[in-house]
Parts: structure tokens; C-alpha cells; sequence
């Protein structure tokens, strides 16, 4: 009866793309500690920081954003709240590129953190109903 319950709890519906929205989040928050990591490189006066800090914003961010917007459409269904967060994560990393070029720090230091913050609670609170 176990192996029953445990085997509709892994086919409900969203649980795979909820697994995939974890990951990707995990990596995301990995990555926008990264740009801090790269951020306080440049301040020590490491030439190439600010490329390493440009090139993980642009493309990789960017793109992962995405990723995560596109998967947490499906497991919205396992977990609805998903959705809604990774959606404003996405417009929060665009918003914090553009600061970034910009120059306006006062903004773009900040979001950065709320950022990791949004991301790795994303990764440790999006767990199928199936996990403790």
C-alpha cells in the first residue's frame, strides 16, 4: 500500500518539473554568489573581475532565469507559490543587469542579494509533497 501511495506521489502532476526548477535555482543561487565572489574582486582592483561579473550576468543568469520561469510553469502544479516567485526572480535579474550596466548601485547591489535569497529559498522550500 506504501509503494502504491509513494508511486502517486512521484507521477503527481509538476513533481518532475518541480525537481528541475530545485536544481536550477540552486545553480542560480550558486551563480548570483558568484557575482558577488567577482563584484569584490574587481573592488580589490583584480584586473578581468568585472568581465568574469559581465560575462556570468549576461548570458548565464539571463538565460537560467528563463529556465527557471519556463519550468515552474509545470510545477505549479505541485506548488503554485512557484510560479509567482520564479516569474518576479526573472524580472528581478533583468532589472539587475540593467542596473548593473547603469551604474546604479544603490539598487543593484541590493537586489543581488535579494536575488541569492529568492533563489536559494526557491531550491530549499520547493519540495514535492511526496519529500519531508
Amino acid at each position: 500500500m506504501e509503494q502504491t501511495r509513494d508511486r502517486q506521489l512521484a507521477a503527481a502532476p509538476g513533481t518532475t518539473a518541480l525537481r528541475v526548477t530545485r536544481v536550477l535555482s540552486a545553480i542560480m543561487a550558486a551563480l548570483v554568489l558568484v557575482q558577488g565572489a567577482s563584484a569584490g574582486t574587481y573592488l580589490e582592483g583584480v584586473s578581468g573581475a568585472l568581465a568574469v561579473h559581465s560575462l556570468v550576468a549576461m548570458p548565464t543568469l539571463a538565460v537560467l532565469s528563463i529556465a527557471v520561469a519556463v519550468f515552474a510553469i509545470r510545477a505549479a502544479r505541485a506548488k503554485r507559490w512557484v510560479l509567482g516567485v520564479a516569474v518576479l526572480a526573472f524580472l528581478g535579474v533583468n532589472l539587475q543587469i540593467a542596473m548593473g550596466y547603469a551604474r546604479f548601485l544603490q539598487i543593484h547591489i541590493p537586489l543581488g542579494i535579494a536575488l541569492f535569497g529568492t533563489y536559494l529559498s526557491m531550491a530549499l522550500l520547493a519540495k514535492s509533497p511526496k519529500q519531508k
